[in-house]
């Protein structure tokens, strides 16, 4: 039995979402049906569950900001250490270095990642629109906690800097997977294909995102 919250408000359709805590809130209109509410829960039954277990498996990567506590970057996990001497974080002899102590740890840590996401984003998608042939209009680093891209209609893409997480070649199936939006702005048969001719191996790299993106949270 899926334990919810019902939250009513000024809304057409139901929907529901979950917390990083694991907290599931039903969002339903004024009104509606109680039976409704359930018949929409039992429907979701699979998909609430599976989302559960996963904040569940992110919880056992959450971090304590302490020396030794690892960190992911570009596929390798590295471990941190503090030195107030030093003015930024630096990533040294197998450590990430962080300056002022621990209690600027996380902000310090997540605004590196954002750098180094940006340069590293601005490199690929220059690399992977020329080989494509097509350009995009913006980049946008978002600190998105549960989707790896999004493409507009106009152009504009958008990661979260803990993308720079992940290994070097699954940035790149996220990032040829967000420029082949700019052809085909829905997930068709059609969009797959466009996928598959600059990532051929792209099924492989899209399950294993999927089976491991729990690990890399900040």
């Amino acid at each position: 039995m899926v334990k919810y919250h019902i939250q009513y408000g000024k809304r057409r359709t139901i929907a529901v979402h979950i917390n990083n805590s694991g907290k599931v809130i039903i969002k339903a209109p004024y009104n509606i049906p109680e039976r409704i509410v359930l018949q929409f829960v039992s429907e979701k039954r699979d998909w609430i569950n599976k989302n559960l277990a996963r904040i569940s498996r992110s919880k056992k990567y959450a971090h304590t900001y302490k020396p030794g506590d690892k960190f992911y970057y570009l596929g390798e996990l590295f471990p941190i250490d503090f030195n107030e001497s030093i003015r930024s974080v630096t990533l040294s002899n197998g450590n990430l270095i962080i300056p002022k102590g621990e209690k600027k740890a996380k902000d310090l840590l997540s605004a590196w990642f954002r750098k180094k996401a940006r340069f590293i984003l601005k490199k690929k998608l220059n690399n992977w629109s020329e080989i494509m042939n097509l350009s995009f209009n913006s980049l946008k680093i978002t600190s998105a906690e549960t989707r790896w891209g999004s493409c507009t209609s106009q152009g504009n893409v958008n990661f979260p800097f803990r993308i720079v997480m992940l290994p070097l070649e699954i940035i790149d199936y996220v990032v040829v997977h967000e420029l082949s939006h700019l052809k085909e702005l829905n997930h068709s048969k059609v969009f797959w294909k466009i996928v598959e001719v600059y990532r051929p191996m792209f099924k492989n790299e899209r399950k294993w995102l999927r089976e491991n993106s729990y690990k890399f949270v900040i």
